[in-house]
């Protein structure tokens, strides 16, 4: 047995758990003392929302009498009236069910109910009669005018049910419990780690994966975070600009002067490609153009047969076109 609390702020909280039925009001009277020896204030403003448990609902009638704010479960409700019912009753029960407790208005809602509840009679009476004594209680979300979205929370236990389903993935892997005090603790373990509204569990690969940090953990280096030193000096300028990437992928800054390793900084850039060629030309760094195409050499023969070879090949008759090129300085040099 589960207890989730909703604050104001629509965050859901785990409040306590315990071994035990709804069915059995002693212990829904523990859970409450239980609740309020840990802090938490029952005041009668709170809404309750339970499942179709009699312990349960006695706990809380004894408790707070005629003020009690209670809602009952419409999803746990509308299974108990189809299980009456033949199955070829159930679709339309559901359908007509869901469509009272779509209604905005109070008034409208219970005519609804209560016309489903003439034509549940006709089928089955404990049908019928399971809708009627629980119709107050099923309409209490309507009657306080609560609006149609936050009502399609507070109407059933649908929230503890999610809970519920995030366990079960959690504790798959568990496979004998060793009393129940072990089942306690895993259950606690795994509430904690619930994610919040918005968030989902994460898992991690690589580097921060729990292979990755068991390894560094035995070698002593858990400690230790992957990162690039920044630069000494001014970290602002140079953290997005291009040189420091360049030096992330090269590990070369190219703003330190390869000779007298001073800094260098930017003038300005010049864009004018015939000022970028007449100072490369000065400086000897003029780009060498390709190649040319190879020249075509008198007669130099690559396959030379001998007599005493038998076997060697005749020479081919464009031989002369692989022969070595030979070129002049000057066929390098642009210009």
């Amino acid at each position: 047995m589960v207890s989730l609390g909703i604050d104001l702020k629509g965050t859901k909280q785990v409040l306590g758990f315990w071994e035990g039925a709804t069915e059995n009001s002693e212990i829904c009277k523990d859970l409450f003392a239980d609740l309020e020896r840990r802090g938490l204030r029952l005041s009668k403003r709170i809404i309750w929302v339970t499942d179709g448990g009699s312990g349960v609902i006695k706990a809380l009638k004894e408790r707070f009498g005629k003020k009690l704010i209670h809602q009952r479960c419409t999803i746990h409700k509308d299974r108990n009236i189809q299980k009456h019912l033949p199955k070829k009753y159930r679709r339309a029960a559901h359908r007509q069910f869901r469509t009272a407790l779509e209604q905005t208005n109070y008034t409208d809602a219970k005519e609804m109910l209560l016309a489903f509840e003439k034509w549940l009679r006709k089928i089955n009476e404990s049908a019928a009669d399971s809708l009627l004594e629980a119709i107050e209680e099923i309409l209490t979300m309507h009657r306080l005018e609560v609006p149609a979205l936050l009502r399609k929370t507070l109407h059933s236990t649908n929230p503890i049910e999610s809970m519920f389903s995030t366990v079960r993935d959690c504790e798959h892997n568990i496979k004998r419990y060793r009393g129940s005090s072990m089942a306690q603790r895993w259950l606690a373990a795994m509430c904690s780690h619930i994610p919040n509204r918005g968030e989902q569990m994460v898992r991690y690969y690589g580097y921060y994966s729990n292979v990755s940090r068991g390894k560094r953990k035995e070698t002593g280096t858990d400690d230790a975070i992957p990162c690039i030193l920044e630069p000494e000096g001014n970290v602002k300028a140079v953290r997005k600009s291009w040189a420091r990437l360049i030096q992330k992928i090269y590990e070369v800054d190219p703003l330190v002067c390869p000779k007298c390793k001073g800094i260098m900084r930017i003038i300005s850039f010049i864009e004018d490609q015939q000022i970028i060629r007449d100072i490369l030309t000065h400086l000897g760094l003029w780009l060498i153009r390709s190649r040319p195409p190879p020249k075509i050499c008198a007669a130099i023969t690559l396959f030379e047969s001998k007599a005493s070879d038998s076997y060697a090949h005749p020479p081919h008759q464009h031989a002369d076109a692989y022969a070595d090129p030979q070129y002049s300085w000057d066929d390098y040099i642009q210009s």
